[in-house]
């Protein structure tokens, strides 16, 4: 993909956040890991000074990606996408970066930038297909969901699988939780990239969303499932404190209807619903 074409998807995707609510003043914040050929169309007029990373990103080196910027709203990428993130480009080693494009009036990448380079150099591999895409976001249902019961990898994943007929075709093995820690941390990004490797959506627990995709679409997509099943659990459970649901063995039809290799500890969870 050209430039050109992969800032028309960042804006795309940023502007639907908004809409959807997932972003609020300058909540959020995605990077994507760029085609090695794009670097003919990005005129470096000034490369900004080398920064050391806390831990080096040795599968990340030499690799570009683009970051929305700290303090800046995602609603404001479609207008001007220099203006409210840019491009970063790692060292040959893995252990520094660099801003080669955008990032206008002295705009750093976002506050989230370890968690997000953690998690790149964990998913990265070499097959087809390879996650690209990190996005994060504050979606309502989920957020509210994680106020409302304790909640741990397995149950979070069995509760969208009970609620939602496309969540295990979506998320075979489930989706992953945090327990709340605080954000922008090297902690918050070392477990986060832990548990993205494994599962491609995770929950912070009262503050947001991580998804990880081959495209935007892909990774926005996980989230747009995530955050309707949370809707139409929280929307039961206001009506009825007791309701139907899908069983344990309409999950073992839809595994093999779908060919899915399902995580069986995900399907012996007992819900404390």
């Amino acid at each position: 993909m050209t430039l050109d074409e992969t800032l028309q998807d960042i804006k795309k995707a940023t502007t639907d956040m908004w809409h959807k609510g997932w972003t609020e003043a300058n909540g959020g914040n995605i990077t994507v890991r760029l085609d090695h050929g794009i670097s003919k169309d990005i005129e470096v007029v000034t490369a900004g000074q080398w920064l050391k990373l806390p831990s080096p990103c040795p599968k990340l080196a030499g690799e570009l990606l683009f970051a929305t910027g700290a303090g800046q709203h995602l609603r404001n990428i479609e207008i001007s996408p220099e203006g409210n993130g840019g491009i970063i480009e790692l060292s040959d080693d893995g252990r520094a970066y660099r801003m080669i494009w955008g990032f206008k009036n002295d705009i750093k990448p976002t506050s989230e930038l370890p968690t997000h380079l953690f998690t790149h150099e964990e998913i990265k591999t070499t097959a087809v297909g390879s996650p690209k895409v990190l996005i994060h976001c504050h979606a309502p249902n989920l957020i509210a969901l994680s106020y409302l019961m304790e909640l741990d990898s397995n149950i979070l994943s069995k509760l969208l699988w009970l609620m939602q007929t496309e969540c295990l075709v979506i998320f075979p093995k489930g989706v992953g939780f945090l327990p709340w820690m605080a954000p922008g941390t090297e902690e918050i990004g070392y477990q986060s990239a832990k548990l993205l490797k494994k599962r491609p959506l995770l929950l912070w627990q009262y503050h947001g969303i991580l998804a990880t995709g081959s495209t935007l679409d892909e990774a926005f997509g996980r989230i747009h499932v995530a955050e309707k099943t949370a809707e139409i659990f929280l929307k039961v459970k206001a009506c009825a404190p007791s309701f139907k649901h899908i069983s344990n063995q309409q999950l073992e039809i839809l595994s093999r209807r779908f060919n899915s290799d399902i995580d069986r500890d995900i399907l012996n969870t007992i819900l404390p619903l």
